[in-house]
């Protein structure tokens, strides 16, 4: 009797428990779960940008939803964001801190409809099921005394691998997401500059696609939009084969390569393109005559021409000795 009567507590026990580990849990039925074991869906991707000025304190929230099969630990945390300085690289960047990174120190947050496991070092570890959901509400205080300019930084999603490192030195993680945080301080020194370095259109190609590239510049401490537009004409009829336009964030104290590439161009063939970039209301504008010739049709002509050559040498020859 006694036995049963501490199997039945124990049986409740487990019960109780059971409903308070989902007692902070929404679990949304309409959410669709991937193949994966793992997966995170954020909600929006980002922030509007924000225009904010020097002791401001601005506040906004997005959602987080387990897409995978599986329950796992999340890490959320603050970081920077910027761009890669490279010629030939416009990824992300979010390890280095820099003047326009100063904002992921004025950021907190707190997690509201899943359960927190712990917080280690400004890392703060949730567990999430299938299908739950939850959400970050961030908070942005501004020093009194910041100066102008972009500030951008993102709040990190990440899933921590269990036979990972999951302390806030190293997360491995198998999946992650970066919530990227835009704002403009209006505050003293901000301005906008930039400049086009490189706007090139190639005058011969060996072979498709026909490209274009170009490199911009921020010389500024405010982000701005670059828009691009191309066009290329077949060089005798005048039609127009290919159209393209598009815009790019250029951020602050970073260069930023672009191009397009017009991948159904023939072998061969003669064309006119333009290229215009718009930065900060002055156009950069590249026309050009492109020719798309393959190697073979080249040697094949050199070789006609030096035969015709040879041929024309000779009857030279031969008409001096005539006479």
């Amino acid at each position: 009797m006694k036995n049963k009567i501490l199997v039945g507590v124990m049986v409740a026990l487990g019960v109780s428990l059971g409903a308070t580990g989902v007692a902070s849990a929404f679990i949304n039925d309409e959410v669709e779960l991937v193949n994966n074991t793992v997966g995170i869906a954020v909600s929006p991707v980002n922030s509007e940008r924000l225009k904010l000025e020097p002791g401001a304190v601005e506040s906004g929230r997005f959602r987080v939803r387990q897409t995978g099969h599986e329950v796992n630990e999340i890490a959320i945390y603050v970081g920077p964001l910027s761009m890669k300085t490279s010629r030939t690289d416009n990824t992300k960047d979010f390890t280095s801190e820099t003047n326009r990174t100063r904002i992921s120190k004025w950021t907190t947050f707190t997690i509201d409809g899943c359960d927190t496991n712990r917080v280690e070092d400004g890392v703060t570890y949730i567990t999430m099921r299938p299908k739950e959901e939850c959400y970050v509400n961030y908070t942005i205080r501004v020093p009194s005394d910041a100066l102008g300019g972009s500030q951008n930084a993102s709040i990190i999603v990440v899933t921590v691998a269990r036979d990972g490192d999951s302390s806030a030195a190293g997360i491995r993680n198998r999946y992650s997401f970066a919530y990227a945080l835009y704002t403009d301080i209006d505050g003293p020194g901000a301005f906008y500059e930039g400049k086009v370095i490189k706007n090139h259109i190639p005058w011969i190609l060996f072979s498709p696609p026909l490209v274009t590239d170009s490199l911009v510049e921020n010389t500024g401490n405010l982000d701005y939009i670059a828009h691009y537009d191309v066009k290329m004409n077949d060089y005798f009829s005048g039609r127009q084969v290919y159209d393209k336009s598009w815009s790019s964030l250029i951020m602050a104290d970073s260069k930023y390569q672009s191009g397009t590439a017009w991948e159904g161009a023939p072998a061969l063939g003669l064309f006119l393109v333009t290229q215009d970039i718009t930065v900060l209301d002055k156009v950069s504008s590249v026309t050009k005559i492109t020719l798309i010739i393959p190697i073979w049709l080249i040697i094949i002509i050199i070789g006609v021409i030096v035969l015709l050559v040879w041929a024309l040498a000779l009857k030279i020859k031969e008409r001096r000795q005539n006479q």
